[in-house]
């Protein structure tokens, strides 16, 4: 797993990148910044969730995004899926089963890999990844939360905060930083528009036992 920050980049812009390990090259590929706050320029998010691989219909999520996100947002945004869509969205259960590589390897990243190689992507956990190392190790996610189980960040002039609703986090420690993060939002001038995302709603009528008064 490779980690690399970029510096020196500017808002609004399209770059190319290539990936290397070892003689091996793949790419290019491209990957737009996102424009500057004070430009108050459209953000289009997509948010998808709950792709774990069903037995049933075992392909859905690789048709999810070949049949339906490219081919939708390229055609409503103009072709280029960097420029189309500015950051993908998943609240949670990536993976059937957090704690088995292939389930990554094969059922997400490969399923996802056109928008994932353009495209930004917040997560957070699912009762599904079940604390899995691998989560953890696959996303760099913002470091002003938890061990990122919980976290926010902005994309130009929309805060984005990112809850982890599984067993074992639901205490009052998230809350209380989530009540800091709110008050220093509203004192944010730059941030227009804010969205949450976390796995287990507070009212359900597809998902009832997933219902937390928590979330509430």
């Amino acid at each position: 797993v490779h980690e690399v920050e970029l510096s020196g980049l500017q808002p609004a812009t399209r770059y190319q990148y290539r990936i290397q390990t070892g003689e091996v090259v793949d790419g290019p590929y491209v990957f737009r910044t996102l424009p500057a706050p004070e430009d108050e320029a459209t953000i289009r998010l997509v948010a998808s969730s709950d792709m774990q691989r069903d037995d049933a219909r075992p392909e859905l999520f690789d048709e999810l995004i070949a049949e339906g996100v490219v081919p939708f947002m390229t055609a409503e945004f103009g072709p280029n899926l960097e420029e189309a869509i500015d950051a993908l969205l998943i609240p949670g259960d990536l993976v059937d089963n957090g704690w088995i590589y292939e389930e990554w390897e094969i059922d997400f990243f490969a399923a996802a890999a056109e928008v994932l190689s353009a495209v930004p992507v917040y997560p957070v956990p699912g009762n599904h990844e079940a604390g899995s190392f691998y989560f953890f190790r696959y996303f760099n996610l913002p470091a002003n939360g938890f061990d990122e189980h919980w976290y926010h960040t902005d994309l130009s002039n929309v805060r984005l905060i990112g809850l982890d609703s599984n067993g074992g986090h639901k205490g009052s420690e998230q809350l209380s930083w989530l009540d800091v993060v709110l008050a220093s939002t509203c004192d944010a001038e730059h941030v227009d528009f804010v969205v949450a995302q976390l796995h287990h709603p507070y009212r359900s009528e597809v998902w009832t036992p997933g219902n937390t008064d928590w979330t509430g």
